[in-house]
């Protein structure tokens, strides 16, 4: 009888934020970003050249990094191994994705508690939360909140995860849970936001590097001294991909 009186109050809970939430005016609109203008790659992702490759890794493969499909090795060998670019499979942001989805599950074991809250500082185009979308309820998530400060990166982001819930509306539907509010706002990582406050987890994946030594240490201070999630994830690329760290 607890158990069941602490899940209906729970989803009670969820759908009262949720009713609130669409109740309030929202502090920004931003206008939409083109798209076909801003991710180009999405072209070939759709219109591949070939029609006869089914693997949408492969489009990727051949925009990002200039992969000739049709090169032969001996060609491929010659080049000068400095200049060549490497391809990961499965890309690295789905790897990063999957890194963060167990890590969240696995904390949610250890501490017998459900990750209710869950921030993503500098969340760009939205991959993760697409990536974590079939999962929420696994997480006993409630609210999701991100934020950007690039507008366009934000905008397609939005743009994004609203087509990824439409297309896989019956698999994440399928997946039981509390209903979930996720919000996006256009902001800056390094002040305090008190919406980002007591997190259950926060979550900044490859954006450290984009920002000054000195800045980067105060993100870090203002997740950890004023945030204070129970779980901070970061990630950052080896040095040996980033020039810029050596």
């Amino acid at each position: 009888m607890f158990a069941t009186v602490t899940i209906q109050k729970t989803y009670l809970e969820a759908y009262d934020q949720l009713e609130v939430a669409l109740c309030e005016p929202l502090d920004l609109e931003l206008e939409k970003a083109d798209l076909e203008v801003f991710r180009p790659k999405f072209k070939s992702q759709h219109k591949p050249q070939n029609k006869h490759r089914t693997n949408a890794d492969d489009d990727y493969r051949d925009v990002l990094y200039n992969y000739d499909p049709h090169k032969s090795t001996t060609e491929s060998e010659s080049e000068d191994d400095h200049e060549k670019k490497h391809y990961f499979q499965p890309p690295l942001q789905t790897q990063r994705n999957a890194f963060v989805r167990n890590t969240l599950l696995n904390f949610k074991i250890r501490s017998g508690t459900g990750i209710s809250r869950l921030g993503i500082m500098g969340c760009g185009e939205m991959s993760l939360e697409r990536g974590l979308s079939e999962c929420l309820g696994s997480l006993a998530a409630m609210q999701v909140y991100s934020v950007d400060i690039e507008r366009e990166s934000l905008s397609v982001g939005q743009q994004l995860l609203e087509k990824h819930l439409t297309q896989n509306a019956d698999l994440i539907a399928s997946e039981t849970g509390l209903p979930v509010l996720m919000r996006s706002f256009l902001g800056d990582i390094l002040q305090p936001d008190h919406r980002f406050a007591n997190m259950d987890a926060i979550v900044s994946m490859e954006v450290v590097e984009h920002i000054p030594l000195e800045d980067a240490k105060k993100f870090t201070d203002n997740v950890l001294g004023v945030l204070m999630p129970r779980i901070f994830i970061f990630s950052t690329p080896n040095h040996e991909y980033n020039k810029v760290g050596g």
